[in-house]
């Protein structure tokens, strides 16, 4: 995933510059600024998209192309995952089969008398597997299938046929030609090995399809990536001999995988070798970041590329990371139970779906939330023009019976150059004596978030609303 992000990070300032920019002005090093003015270290669609795949399966404890494509359609519409708070360089075939998958959604909640508003919270196994998930079709075969593929390897690498499946319909939900989704196995099938030990030797073997026949279900690969397999992508002249850092995703395999043949057992020479072929810069060195980052391993990543707070968690953090896999966990077996027992659901359909609708809602955090969330932690990251000034957050105990509604908009402020969303607290006894609102949107809570605006120059705390 650190590889992934190193890459597309690294290629994001030359997006769309071709390889006659680069070779008068070749990239040595990770900036800002150039195509979208981002920050030096800040991330495109590549890795929001690839953090929405992540989260998808750590949330779901599962592989479940409906709720990735419901946060694709998050990142979309609100940012969800983005680097800078909104969406931004999303691909034509993306932005077409989110939209698509929005119009089924639509359809789907009307003809199973479904809310809309819970339709992201789509938990019946039933109901799921009726939903075509496939919202794109034969014929699109851009790179935006593999930028985002790491995950799946990652999360499924002890059983590799399990793997490679779900890599290819990972990449089939929003581009349908039936070479991305060989593209992706392939790819897919690289990672697996590197995790489980391959050495480079066997990673790059004209033979590896063959040497893992049994890894892809004994069937055949599309022709053109099959040619990729036989080792098309080993050309010493790279650029000169044909090699392309473009979108198509038989061309930007070959590219990935002709910079990790020919980095020398560097990072960093084979990700800026993949930016300065041009065109797609940050997507071609993010499809390479995926493989060399499981092949090399974080250790071997170039320091002066990751920050180390990246990788490092106060223990409280941990604490409620951990806390919350764990309820999520919890959750899952409590569907299964429900699943299995079923009798008290069955008073009529309707009902049953909105119970489990409500399940996954309490345990889900909204999507606009999150990206509030993400905004004020990209401020503390970033070395941005005003690095000097970052927020600390802190809990105060609260000593009267309270409530948070989750149907009532919280007050958000500006402070110099943050936005802060408060919380706003209802006194809850037998009601709610601040809203009319259902009881079931309150959720109880024992303590308070304060900020403070802290500033390194001068070492000043100034406490903000709470």
């Amino acid at each position: 995933m650190f590889g992934l992000a190193v890459g597309d990070a690294l290629g994001a300032h030359v997006e769309f510059r071709p390889h006659s920019y680069l070779v008068a002005n070749p990239v040595k090093d990770l900036i800002g600024g150039g195509t979208w003015g981002l920050q030096e270290g800040q991330f495109t669609d590549d890795t929001s998209m690839a953090l929405c795949l992540a989260i998808s399966l750590i949330a779901c404890q599962d592989f479940v192309p409906y709720d990735q494509l419901v946060r694709y359609k998050w990142w979309y519409r609100y940012g969800y995952m983005s680097s800078t708070g909104h969406c931004f360089d999303i691909g034509a075939a993306t932005r077409d089969s989110i939209q698509e998958f929005e119009k089924r959604q639509r359809k789907f909640a009307e003809d199973h008398s479904i809310p809309f508003d819970q339709i992201d919270f789509l938990s019946n196994r039933d109901l799921l597997q009726a939903f075509d998930v496939k919202c794109s079709q034969e014929g699109v075969a851009g790179n935006g299938a593999l930028m985002r593929l790491v995950p799946v390897p990652i999360f499924f690498f002890r059983c590799p046929t399990v793997a490679l499946e779900y890599s290819g319909i990972s990449g089939t939900i929003t581009h349908g030609d039936k070479k991305v989704y060989d593209a992706c196995c392939y790819y897919g099938a690289l990672i697996v090995a590197a995790l489980r030990g391959a050495t480079k030797e066997k990673l790059l073997s004209k033979t590896f399809y063959q040497d893992h026949f049994e890894w892809f279900g004994d069937r055949k690969l599309h022709p053109e990536v099959m040619t990729i397999a036989r080792g098309s992508y080993q050309k010493l002249g790279g650029y000169a001999d044909g090699i392309r850092g473009k979108g198509y995703i038989i061309n930007a395999l070959e590219a990935a995988l002709w910079a990790f043949w020919s980095d020398e057992d560097s990072f960093e020479k084979g990700v800026l070798n993949a930016v300065n072929l041009g065109d797609d810069t940050d997507t071609t060195a993010a499809i390479y970041g995926q493989l060399a980052g499981a092949y090399y391993g974080y250790k071997k990543l170039p320091t002066k590329w990751i920050d180390p707070r990246a990788s490092s968690f106060d223990p409280h953090e941990m604490k409620c990371e951990k806390s919350w896999l764990i309820s999520m966990q919890g959750v899952k077996l409590l569907l299964y139970w429900i699943r299995q027992t079923g009798h008290p659901y069955f008073i009529r359909q309707s009902v049953q779906r909105a119970k489990y609708a409500q399940l996954e809602i309490l345990q889900m955090i909204r999507p606009i939330m999150e990206t509030i969330r993400n905004i004020l932690r990209n401020q503390i990251l970033y070395n941005s023009g005003f690095a000097h000034e970052w927020i600390e957050l802190h809990p105060k105990p609260i000593q009267r019976p309270s409530a948070i509604c989750y149907s009532c908009q919280r007050p958000i402020q500006q402070y110099r150059n943050f936005w802060i969303v408060s919380d706003s607290l209802h006194e809850f006894r037998d009601q709610c004596e601040r809203c009319s609102c259902d009881p079931k949107q309150h959720v109880q809570v024992d303590y308070q978030l304060g900020f403070d605006m802290i500033n390194r120059e001068n070492h000043q705390s100034d406490e903000l609303a709470t």
